[in-house]
């Protein structure tokens, strides 16, 4: 689908394209230009998670505080 979206293909070209190969939907239906847009609409917002995830490392500490207000480690 990303090939064929960069070669500019429509989405009812798309969704002919995978029709006629006989690749269904996940849930076995035959794809329509809607189903395409929306589908790739997903494709586009995961790849852009995938590339922007970072992990923060932070310190945590365990403290106790005293009944008199004082916080010891």
């Amino acid at each position: 689908m990303r090939q064929m979206v960069t070669e500019r293909f429509t989405n009812q070209q798309i969704a002919d394209v995978l029709n006629r190969q006989g690749i269904k939907t996940p849930s076995g239906k035959s794809y329509y230009a809607e189903l395409v847009g929306a589908t790739w609409s997903k494709l586009r917002k995961r790849d852009l998670r995938k590339s922007s995830n970072t992990i923060k490392f932070i310190e945590i500490g365990l403290y106790k505080v005293e009944e008199d207000g004082e916080v010891k480690e």
